[in-house]
C-alpha cells in the first residue's frame, strides 16, 4: 500500500493505492487534509490596475498598456478633462476586464488606441496634459 497527497478543486486528499494482482490497483480515498492552497480562488469582479507612474515631466501622462491586450471600450474623447485614477479604458487580458485609470488629472490630448484593437504591453493608448 503507498499513500498519495493530491490537490483537487483547491482541497488536499490523502489517497492509498494498493497494488492487486494482474497488475490492477485499487485506489481509497480518506478526508480531505487542511493544507495551503496552490491557486488563488477565482472572484468575478474585474481588478482595477494600479495607478501608473506619470512618464514625462511637467504633469502630463502618458497610459501605457500594464499588459497585453485588446481594448474594449474607449471611455473618453480627446478634449476631455479627467481626474486622476479615473477609469479611462477597458483592457480585456486572459479574459478579464482590466480598467485603465488616468495617472494624472488634465485634458485628453490624444487617444492612441481603438475599440477592437490589440495592444503589447508597453503601447501608448491615451495621452493627458
Amino acid at each position: 500500500m503507498r499513500k498519495f497527497k493530491i490537490v483537487v478543486d483547491n482541497e488536499e486528499y490523502e489517497v492509498e493505492v494498493e497494488e492487486m494482482e494482474g497488475g490492477e490497483r485499487k485506489i481509497t480515498k480518506t478526508e480531505p487534509v487542511k493544507a495551503k492552497t496552490t491557486t488563488q480562488p477565482k472572484t468575478n469582479s474585474a481588478p482595477t490596475q494600479p495607478k501608473q507612474e506619470s512618464q514625462s515631466a511637467g504633469g502630463s501622462g502618458d497610459i501605457t498598456a500594464p499588459l497585453p491586450g485588446v481594448v474594449t471600450e474607449v471611455l473618453v474623447s480627446e478634449g476631455d478633462t479627467v481626474n486622476s485614477e479615473d477609469v479611462v479604458l477597458i483592457l480585456e487580458a486572459m479574459k478579464m476586464e482590466n480598467k485603465i485609470q488616468a495617472n494624472v488629472s488634465g485634458t485628453v490630448s490624444s487617444i492612441e488606441v481603438k475599440e477592437g484593437e490589440s495592444v503589447n504591453e508597453g503601447d501608448a493608448m491615451v495621452v493627458i496634459n
